[in-house]
């Protein structure tokens, strides 16, 4: 599971907590996302994020061996 999935959970948990009359499930969802928020700051520390670009290849040299 990817960091992006984890925030979104937590998101989620946060907009139910908000939406919700349930004192008892307002505590859940606001516990859920706090732990779903710490799982993705973990999976970001653990892999960091890669630096993707759209340049071509123009301005590499190609090995042909």
């Amino acid at each position: 599971m990817d960091v992006m999935y984890f925030r979104t959970v937590a998101t989620r948990c946060l907009v139910a907590a908000r939406n919700s009359f349930d004192v008892h499930a307002i505590e859940e969802f606001i516990k859920l996302a706090a732990d779903f928020t710490q799982k993705a700051a973990q999976l970001e520390r653990t892999y960091p994020p890669v630096l993707v670009t759209k340049r071509g290849t123009a301005g590499r040299k190609v090995d042909d061996r």
